[in-house]
């Protein structure tokens, strides 16, 4: 109920320990019975106000118990209420076979850039996969450009991203936050 009040349109909820912990990002999971998550699930459903409202039933179980057993919880995530499913595959060939036998709508979450896929968008979506995340390649590229960056200031040389064209980067930030929108605000109040 917090998460839609909050204005969010979806929630993940997860079959792995709270806290996650940083075995995770090693490759190791810690599953939580199949019938814990169940319940979770079964009260996000209970808790949901909007119908629109989005619950990702999520399983990491591919990676502990191989794709049976992912497939097994995500067919009782999906009776618990679960909206979607994401079921993280360990291989592009994992992610063709779970879109085969699992009828979606279906979460990919990307885990390596478009090339990690072994597909096509087009290819994902007559899977059933609705929503494709990349969360790791914008991640790694703000890192990237933020450490050199930095290594290029320390040299005193200019940052290789930017080229010194710093007017182009400040006008494409000024219409992402919309200044012109803001400005127009502030005109008709404080800056009568």
């Amino acid at each position: 109920a917090m998460s839609e009040a909050a204005g969010f349109a979806a929630i993940e909820i997860e079959d792995q320990l709270l806290p996650k912990r940083a075995h995770h990002h090693i490759g190791i999971e810690h599953l939580i019975p199949q019938e814990l998550m169940v319940q979770k699930i079964q009260e996000a459903v209970a808790a949901r106000r909007d119908p629109d409202f989005i619950i990702i039933g999520r399983t990491n179980a591919c990676r502990t118990d191989g794709i049976d057993e992912a497939l097994r919880r995500a067919d009782a995530y999906k009776r618990a209420g679960a909206d979607m499913l994401l079921v993280l595959p360990k291989t592009a060939e994992q992610a063709r076979a779970i879109g085969e036998r699992i009828e979606g709508p279906m979460f990919y979450f990307m885990l390596g850039g478009p090339d990690s896929m072994g597909m096509t968008l087009a290819e994902l979506g007559a899977l059933g996969y609705k929503i494709v995340c990349d969360a790791i390649t914008p991640l790694y590229a703000r890192q990237k450009a933020l450490r050199l960056c930095y290594e290029a200031l320390a040299k005193g040389l200019p940052d290789p991203t930017l080229a010194g064209n710093y007017k182009e980067e400040d006008h494409m930030i000024h219409q992402t936050i919309e200044l012109d929108k803001l400005l127009a605000i502030e005109r008709r109040t404080v800056e009568k």
